[in-house]
């Protein structure tokens, strides 16, 4: 350690516990992230450029885009079907944009306090991490879940079955969906006993280097039951316990903590799915095969179309003589098949 008496072994540089009591350890050119390091929440200025650079360009994009279909209404029905969800992606990757650009700032923000190593626990179990998390979980699910609506109101339109979908059932429709996309967003986030068993990262004590009975970060939350059941007899939440044990001691924030939740698993506080909890696998489980289904659901709706494109263009050709329907019906299937090796890796 720098400024105290204290000395931990090298295997233990680095490797994401804070086992001096200021953290110092975790302090030499450490890669806290893939982006970050013990100094940067955003360590490389190509990805802090591109960031900036992108998060504008994907925000004015869809701006400008959006206002114009805006002020473009469609002249027949499907068209303005289409035109009803086509908004709704514009707003949502229009809000991926907003989190590139405010992560930046808040990368410059923390640049300027000082190495990010020092602050790391505090921002990313600070309300503007949590509410950058939602920003980036509502914008990318409420997309995916948006074009998949699309594809199937698509592919009704295609097979002469547009009639199911009216533009007050859209409405409806998509009302309901954008409510289920944010009540996701922002589940973890709950103060909920068992919501947050389920959802939290890690807890922090703020005062360790105080703290005679715990030394080193992350917290042991055994330990600190087992303190606590020696003390008062009786089992507690890990919250309870905490804050009986202040309430015990002269000083009463030995055991003031920070909650590291959901989307503070990550620096730059977008929800990682590799937890290795085991209170998270069900969740994950769940969340994988919602995933899983609705990139079902979008390629076979625009195989689906895409055949029936195919058919319709052939029989014109063979008809009429139509050599450039077939052409279109190529460009067609060309181009969905792009889109669709796109949402998968996506």
């Amino acid at each position: 350690s720098n400024d105290t008496a204290e000395w931990t072994h090298l295997s233990k540089v680095c490797d994401n516990v804070k086992d001096c009591s200021n953290g110092w350890d975790e302090c030499q050119e450490c890669n806290v992230g893939s982006l970050s390091s013990s100094k940067f929440l955003i360590q490389s200025n190509v990805v802090f450029s591109f960031t900036i650079l992108g998060g504008l360009s994907i925000f004015l994009t869809n701006v400008i885009v959006g206002v114009e279909c805006y002020r473009n209404p469609s002249g027949n029905s499907a068209g303005s079907k289409d035109r009803l969800i086509r908004l709704q992606v514009f707003v949502y990757d229009g809000l991926m944009g907003v989190y590139m650009c405010l992560i930046v700032i808040a990368a410059i923000i923390l640049r300027t306090k000082g190495d990010f190593c020092q602050y790391e626990e505090m921002w990313r179990s600070s309300i503007p991490c949590s509410l950058l998390g939602v920003v980036f979980s509502v914008s990318s699910h409420g997309s995916l879940i948006t074009i998949v609506f699309m594809s199937v109101v698509r592919c009704a339109v295609c097979h002469n079955r547009g009639d199911v979908f009216s533009e007050g059932v859209i409405k409806a429709i998509s009302v309901a969906l954008g409510i289920l996309n944010i009540c996701n967003a922002v589940l973890p986030l709950l103060p909920i006993l068992e919501i947050q068993d389920i959802f939290r990262t890690e807890i922090y004590l703020a005062n360790v280097q105080d703290n005679p009975f715990i030394s080193s970060n992350p917290l042991n939350m055994t330990r600190v039951n087992d303190l606590h059941y020696k003390v008062f007899g009786r089992e507690d939440t890990i919250y309870n316990a905490l804050e009986n044990l202040n309430n015990l001691t002269s000083n009463h924030h030995m055991f003031d903590y920070l909650e590291i939740g959901y989307y503070g698993n990550t620096a730059e506080c977008v929800h990682n799915l590799f937890s290795s909890k085991t209170s998270f696998e069900t969740f994950k489980l769940s969340y994988c095969a919602c995933i899983s289904f609705m990139l079902v659901v979008l390629n076979a709706s625009y195989i689906l179309i895409v055949r029936s494109d195919v058919r319709g263009k052939a029989e014109l050709a063979r008809v009429g003589g139509r050599q450039n329907a077939a052409d279109t019906a190529t460009y067609l299937t060309v181009k969905v098949t792009l889109m669709i090796i796109t949402q998968f890796f996506s």
